[in-house]
């Protein structure tokens, strides 16, 4: 087994090993449902019905008993137990064999496909270019993956861009404000003094950066307008 090394985002690293999984190979479904994967499940069924295992008969006893049509219940019958047919036939030796050539084939795989499920869960990276060839390698992930420090300077360039757009944007609309207030106003300001134009500017300027709030600005346009009567 290869030992690669994968960072998060917020630049914790940890070790994790690819390659042949010995676990897989010994315990079979049970380690995956040791890791928490439902297909554990459901790979324990398959091999229930390949292996010869005792309870299979009386399993489908208490099948006969759901009132199933006759032929129905014949051709389940005769394919739950087709690999139960004795040690003196060919069937159960195949059940057997299908078993182990299995569980050799997917301790290859097995692990490498749990950790590709936990990068992508947890949205990993490899650290290094020899990690990154590593986990291609055994198909844990795409092959355009992203180094760390990569993934990190395309999402902080991403980051940056939406804070630039979202000023822009923030100062158009502060501008298109400003401009429909001017407008609003612009008649009460036609025949207003000096003194009154300058306060309007002001406080035109204070809402546009920031400092009062289109209430307040509301409130002092209103006291200067009383001043000028």
């Amino acid at each position: 087994m290869v030992k690669v090394f994968l960072a998060d985002k917020a630049g914790n690293r940890l070790s994790k090993r690819v390659g042949f999984s010995w676990g897989f190979l010994t315990l079979g479904p049970i380690w995956l449902l040791a890791q928490l994967r439902w297909e554990g499940l459901l790979l324990f069924c398959f091999y229930c019905w390949l292996i010869p295992f005792p309870g299979m008969g009386r399993f489908m006893s208490w099948v006969k008993t759901w009132n199933l049509n006759e032929g129905f219940y014949n051709g389940l019958y005769s394919f739950a137990m087709y690999f139960r047919s004795g040690f003196n036939t060919f069937p159960p030796y195949l059940g057997i064999a299908l078993v182990l050539a299995f569980q050799i084939a997917f301790a290859f795989r097995c692990d490498n496909w749990l950790l590709g499920k936990k990068i992508k869960r947890k949205g990993l990276s490899p650290v290094t270019e020899d990690d990154a060839r590593a986990l291609i390698y055994v198909h844990a992930v795409k092959p355009d993956v992203l180094l760390a420090k990569e993934k990190f300077e395309k999402e902080h360039l991403h980051e940056q861009a939406e804070k630039i757009w979202e000023d822009k944007n923030l100062s158009y609309t502060t501008m298109l404000s400003r401009q429909e207030m001017e407008l609003s106003n612009g008649s009460s300001l036609n025949g207003a003094t000096s003194e009154q134009q300058a306060r309007h500017a002001s406080n035109a300027d204070l809402l546009a950066r920031g400092i009062i709030s289109k209430e307040q600005y509301e409130i002092l346009e209103k006291r200067n307008q009383e001043k000028g009567r």
